[in-house]
């Protein structure tokens, strides 16, 4: 099997205030906004999305890789999304819902 897209789901109970959230987590407003669903386009093949799901609210992890971690916490700062910890170069933060995001630099 070769995926042609990978999709980061993000479960919420609340879709709205969950796309406030990640509006500003992400400096952007979401690609595509559905009443049950809003997705994030993050590269050619992958993307974030928000779905309704109650059943599954606060257990969904998501990583993200960055170039680098120079400026990453000063600009969630920025935003008013502080990361609960910074471990060895890795931020991780809980969205509003209780699901969990790291941030990490890409390692050569």
């Amino acid at each position: 099997m070769k995926p042609g897209r990978v999709n980061a789901v993000v479960s919420v109970v609340d879709v709205e205030a969950a796309v406030a959230w990640y509006t500003t987590f992400f400096g952007r407003p979401a690609d595509r906004h559905l009443p049950d669903l809003a997705e994030w386009q993050l590269t050619g093949k992958s993307a974030l999305q928000l779905a309704l799901d109650p059943y599954g609210v606060g257990s969904s992890i998501v990583a993200f890789e960055v170039d680098g971690m120079d400026g990453v916490p000063a600009d969630l700062e920025h935003r008013d999304i502080i990361p609960e910890t910074i471990i060895d170069g890795t931020a991780t933060i809980t969205d509003p819902a209780g699901n969990r995001i790291r941030i990490a630099a890409r390692h050569p």
